[in-house]
């Protein structure tokens, strides 16, 4: 029995996966309780599995976790469990760079039956991963909301600094915000009725006691504003920019507030939105990037054009394509239809 273990982890550290899963399912016949010879076949199924991760071959990934979990390793395997929990968050990550989010159910599947305290390290990363992974996912919500964010830890509510210097999200506004943009997407307008005010409620107590969070007080806003709330998005909005002038998310924000019921307006802080844009203002909220800057510009100039101001949408255009093309930016057939539409100008 000791001797079956030291040769399946010598194969298994030499390389030699497929003799040592072999020689691990012979042994298991003769000591199936025995848990350091459960350990050692454990660690040779999961290297098998991270191999088929990393192939995204999803028959033998399902092939190796099956006999992972036929071990019935103990839960206080800690260290074990965690690689795990580390590897299937991977496959959900190369799941969605490919859109397989068909797949993801599978994988979700497999979490069911993993242990995993909450909260803890292990329970905030996956969590991290599967909002990476599944940004364009149709199910994000329902799974934010199954997972339960009321379970991060207070580290989780610490934005991180990169070595640059600058600050990223916090994984607690990453998930807060993750939720809402995920209902705001929804056609369901059921859906959105019943989940977006428990959305609102979370996201203002978040930012009670969170100010500094960066884009938190922009999905309130987006939600008051699905929710019919126009004033009090409004209210908000403006509270936002008094704050912080040179930010461009903040009169982006302001400028859809009036996207409904005044043209005007709309138009107003689009161009304000432009203007702190190209300027490359700092500040939490600042975005002069193209990709995001850009989106911007082919707005204020759907507007121009609707309100009849081709002399000023074809400026707003030739902005557009003059940093896209600095950027090697495609151009997208949006831009091409509002361009045809200020033909002469």
């Amino acid at each position: 029995m000791q001797t079956a273990y030291q040769e399946i982890t010598a194969m298994r550290k030499s390389g030699q996966l497929t003799e040592a899963a072999a020689l691990a399912h012979q042994a298991l016949i003769e000591f199936p309780q025995d848990l350091w010879l459960r350990r050692a076949a454990a660690w040779v199924f999961y290297d098998e599995l991270k191999r088929a991760i990393y192939k995204v071959d999803l028959p033998s990934i399902d092939h190796w976790y099956l006999k992972l979990k036929s071990l019935c390793l103990p839960d206080d395997e800690a260290v074990f469990w965690q690689s795990v929990w580390n590897q299937l968050g991977e496959l959900l990550i190369r799941l969605g760079q490919l859109q397989r989010f068909d797949a993801f159910d599978q994988v979700l599947a497999y979490t069911t039956t993993l242990p995993v305290e909450r909260p803890s390290d292990v329970y905030s990363h996956w969590l991290g991963q599967v909002l990476i992974a599944g940004r364009h996912w149709e199910k994000l919500a329902d799974f934010i909301i199954d997972w339960d964010i009321a379970n991060l830890q207070p580290e989780d509510y610490v934005p991180p600094v990169h070595d640059d210097g600058n600050t990223g999200l916090a994984l607690a506004e990453e998930a807060h915000i993750s939720l809402a943009r995920a209902l705001l997407a929804q056609e369901e307008i059921a859906d959105q009725a019943s989940l977006l005010p428990i959305c609102l409620i979370l996201l203002e107590r978040l930012v009670a006691h969170h100010h500094r969070y960066q884009y938190a007080p922009f999905y309130i806003t987006q939600i008051l504003i699905k929710l019919g709330q126009t004033d009090e998005a409004i209210k908000r909005a403006n509270g936002i920019c008094q704050a912080n002038t040179n930010v461009f998310w903040a009169w982006r924000n302001l400028a859809e507030c009036y996207a409904l019921s005044d043209p005007n307006q709309y138009i107003i802080f689009l161009q304000r939105a432009v203007e702190v844009g190209t300027q490359k203002h700092g500040g939490p909220f600042a975005q002069s990037d193209a990709d995001k800057l850009g989106p911007t510009r082919l707005a204020l100039a759907t507007a121009l054009l609707d309100r009849g101001d081709k002399p000023g949408a074809a400026e707003v255009l030739r902005q557009y394509r003059v940093d896209a093309e600095s950027r090697q930016k495609p151009l997208p057939k949006q831009y091409e239809r509002l361009a045809s539409r200020t033909a002469g100008w």
